[in-house]
């Protein structure tokens, strides 16, 4: 299995829901090139393109397409389990 940084699992639904690395990175505080990196090593991570140019915009690849409901899920969990968390007070 190949290491994955959490973090880029949130870019990685952000450009499948929308595909610009502009403002996915305004909506997660990241600048263009941050996302674009993330993009990078998400695509080595995933052995696939994810994203491909289409005229003017980026398009999922099918893979990519494949991936958001898993993608989604997986951070939802992670985020519940996080609340979880904060809620008890005595931790």
């Amino acid at each position: 299995m190949r290491r994955i940084d959490l973090n880029l699992l949130y870019t990685l639904r952000e450009l499948l829901k929308e595909p610009n690395t502009t403002r996915v990175g305004e909506k997660l505080g990241l600048t263009q090139s941050a996302v674009s990196a993330s993009l990078n090593r998400l695509r080595w991570a995933f052995q696939d393109e994810l994203l491909v140019r289409s005229g003017r915009a980026m398009a999922p690849t099918k893979r990519a397409e494949k991936l958001l409901g898993p993608v989604d899920e997986i951070l939802s969990l992670i985020e519940q389990l996080v609340e979880e968390v904060r809620v008890e007070p005595e931790r």
